[in-house]
């Protein structure tokens, strides 16, 4: 019921948008933020079996192959934070 909600919510938007030659609305899903949600615990949470356990998922390749993302933000954080702290002899 949710995801009709947000495609109705969607397409009278876009309805609208071209009329009034507006930037549209992609499609976007409850799915998405699942992923999101995903991508944003594993960012804030080091234990991969917490994160497997909240998602609900049976496997935890699931967890980190399909749901979590590595961003370009987070990527740069990660080497930020590494930078002086490795040593090259």
């Amino acid at each position: 019921m949710v995801n009709r909600a947000i495609w109705r919510i969607i397409r009278d938007y876009n309805i609208e948008a071209t009329e009034k030659g507006a930037v549209q609305l992609p499609h976007f899903s409850v799915h998405n933020l699942r992923h999101t949600f995903c991508t944003r615990l594993c960012e804030n949470e080091t234990n991969i079996k917490i994160i497997q356990e909240i998602m609900g998922h049976r496997n935890i390749e699931t967890t980190m192959d399909v749901y979590s993302e590595a961003t370009k933000e987070k990527k740069m954080e990660s080497f930020a934070y590494l930078e002086g702290k490795i040593k090259i002899s």
